[in-house]
């Protein structure tokens, strides 16, 4: 029986008290492309599927620029990685910050998936067989 995983990664675009003097829409940006690069480069583990959980900021539906940052988001979805598995793009509301998203996906695939790897989106883990590892 082939083992399922999912790693869910929870972002958010809104200010942050490290990033007050940065544009915090861009700075998620490069976080996000971060994670592209390691996730086309590093292989965590056969059957990894990686979901973004999008803790949608207050006050920021309608901004341009975080539109765009949602685009950029969505058109992620169905990306392949170097495990084998896809990239999925979930939104919604910035309620119980990081660990909200982390139960928001769970309990949105634990039918789907027999184990989950969190982590925030500014934490990344660069090394190959990771997750087997964690596993076993």
């Amino acid at each position: 029986m082939e083992r399922t995983s999912l790693k869910v990664i929870a972002v958010y675009a809104g200010p942050r008290r490290e990033w007050l003097d940065r544009d915090s829409i861009e700075e998620s940006r490069k976080i996000i492309n971060c994670w592209l690069n390691l996730l086309k480069t590093i292989n965590y583990g056969e059957g990894m599927d990686v979901v973004f959980v999008n803790n949608e900021p207050d006050g920021y539906q309608g901004n341009e620029k975080y539109e765009s940052y949602v685009s950029m988001l969505n058109n992620l979805k169905g990306r392949k990685i170097k495990t084998g598995g896809k990239i999925m793009i979930e939104h919604r509301p910035n309620r119980g910050f990081m660990v909200g998203a982390y139960n928001y996906a769970f309990h949105k695939y634990k039918k789907d998936y027999d184990y989950f790897w969190f982590s925030e989106d500014d934490r990344f883990n660069i090394i190959e067989g990771s997750l087997v590892n964690g596993i076993e």
